[in-house]
């Protein structure tokens, strides 16, 4: 793969945070008044710029943490919608009119399908992909994976775990 200019990082940081923004906007929706406070931690894309041009970060990290926010974010609607949650149709709808008509499982791909892409490949890449795994099979009440389909994935975990290089 080519390496990507540093326009098309921010490019694609962007798109990201994009994302993100409508993620954050949906949960100040659903929490409780009292808890509003908890979201003023949460940085503005110009604060995590502004750590790249002083050097306390760089796009590519500031892309990985966004990725992996929005995919903790998906695994989080996967879960809810299992059990059919409003939430989850509230949340598309948020999405689609915020993005132009778009859907979000389009622009940030389906958990689960990503996780079969992952299982057929036979390898977890980096930790993105652990977490995600790590997020399905954590959920006891899962039906999207056989049993062999679950040790497949548990042992390609421990695998990636013993590179040292997850959570």
């Amino acid at each position: 793969m080519a390496r990507r200019s540093k326009q098309e990082m921010r490019a694609e940081f962007d798109r990201l945070y994009g994302i993100f923004e409508t993620i954050v906007a949906f949960k100040k929706r659903s929490v409780p008044k009292e808890h509003l406070s908890s979201f003023d931690a949460v940085p503005s894309r110009e604060a995590m710029l502004n750590w790249v041009e002083t050097g306390k970060a760089t796009l590519s990290g500031l892309i990985s943490g966004t990725n992996q926010a929005i995919h903790d974010f998906s695994c989080d609607l996967y879960e809810e919608g299992a059990f059919g949650d409003k939430k989850v149709q509230d949340f598309l709808e948020l999405y689609s009119a915020r993005h132009d008509g778009r859907s979000y499982f389009s622009d940030v791909g389906d958990p689960i399908k990503d996780a079969t892409k992952i299982l057929r490949r036979g390898v977890i890449r980096n930790e993105t992909e652990w977490y995600l795994i790590k997020a399905i099979m954590d959920d006891v009440e899962q039906t999207s994976f056989t049993p062999s389909e679950q040790d497949q994935l548990s042992q390609m975990r421990v695998a990636f775990e013993q590179k040292g290089t997850a959570g």
